[in-house]
C-alpha cells in the first residue's frame, strides 16, 4: 500500500501540470473548460486524500494497538482535511469535547482515521446534493463506560426507513442509472463500502455505530460508542 501511494504521488506533478495547460488551452471553450475545472477541483480532493492516506499507512507501520486520545485524533483530522473543506465550501465547526481526558479501549491508531475519513466524505457528498453552504460537527464525550463521537453535518439527511440499510455492504446514495447521468455528474461516486468497512471497524471492538436525532441545524448525525479504556489500561500504557 505504502509503495502504490508513493507512486501515484510520484507522478501527481505531472498530472496537475496537464490540468494547468488544459485550462489555458481551453478558454474560450466554455463546456469544456467547465470539465477541466471539475478535474481540477477532483484532482486536488484527490491530491489532499492521498495526503491524509500517506498518514494512515505510517501508522500502519506501528503494528501495536493503544488507548487514543479523542480529543488528540479528532483535532488532527480536523487540521488535515481543512483545507479540502475549504474548496467545498465546508466548514469544520469547532469541535466540542466534554471533558479532556477522553481515551478509547486499546485500538490501532489508524483506525480512527479510517472511521472519520469515512464520516466526512459521506457527509461531504450529502452537503453538494444539498446545495447549502455546508457545516460539519463533531461532539466527542463519556456516557455510560463509553466514549462517544457524533458527526452531524447539514446535507440533504437520510431517508425515513433507510437508518441501517446506510451501513449494508454495497449501499450508496451516489448511484447513477445510466452513461448519460455520469457524464453530467460533477462529484465523485461512492462505492458504498464505507460505512461498512467503519461498522466493521466499530463492531470488532464490541462497539455500536447508528443513526441518532440530529440536533441544532444539522440534518443527520452519526454515532459511534466505543469502550473507553480503563485505569489500569492508561497505566500499561503510560498514560
Amino acid at each position: 500500500m505504502s509503495q502504490f501511494i508513493h507512486e501515484i504521488k510520484h507522478h501527481m506533478d505531472h498530472i496537475q501540470s496537464d490540468i494547468a495547460y488544459l485550462l489555458v488551452e481551453l478558454e474560450g471553450e466554455k463546456e469544456a473548460l467547465k470539465r477541466a475545472y471539475i478535474l481540477k477541483d477532483n484532482f486536488s480532493s484527490f491530491n489532499d486524500y492521498t495526503s491524509y492516506f500517506n498518514d494512515v499507512v505510517s501508522q500502519n507501520l506501528i503494528r501495536d494497538i493503544k488507548p487514543i486520545n479523542m480529543r488528540h485524533a479528532i483535532k488532527k483530522f480536523i487540521d488535515t482535511m481543512k483545507l479540502d473543506a475549504e474548496k467545498a465550501n465546508v466548514e469544520l465547526v469547532e469541535p466540542y469535547f466534554s471533558k479532556d481526558w477522553l481515551y478509547t479501549k486499546p485500538m490501532h491508531p489508524s483506525e480512527w482515521s479510517s472511521v472519520l475519513f469515512n464520516f466526512y466524505t459521506n457527509s461531504k457528498k450529502a452537503i453538494q446534493r444539498a446545495k447549502s453552504d455546508g457545516k460539519i460537527f463533531i461532539e466527542c464525550g463519556e456516557e455510560n463506560d463509553m466514549i462517544y463521537v457524533e458527526f452531524s453535518d447539514n446535507g440533504d439527511g437520510i431517508d425515513a426507513g433507510k437508518e441501517e440499510q446506510i451501513f449494508d455492504e454495497f449501499y450508496t446514495t451516489t448511484n447513477v442509472d445510466n452513461f448519460e447521468m455520469l457524464d453530467q455528474n460533477t462529484e465523485i461516486l461512492g462505492t458504498g463500502l464505507g460505512l461498512k468497512i467503519t461498522k466493521d471497524i466499530i463492531k470488532g471492538y464490541r462497539g455500536n455505530i447508528f443513526v441518532t436525532s440530529a440536533k441544532n441545524d444539522y440534518s443527520t448525525c452519526l454515532r459511534v460508542e466505543v469502550g473507553k479504556a480503563t485505569d489500569k489500561e492508561l497505566d500499561e500504557y503510560g498514560l
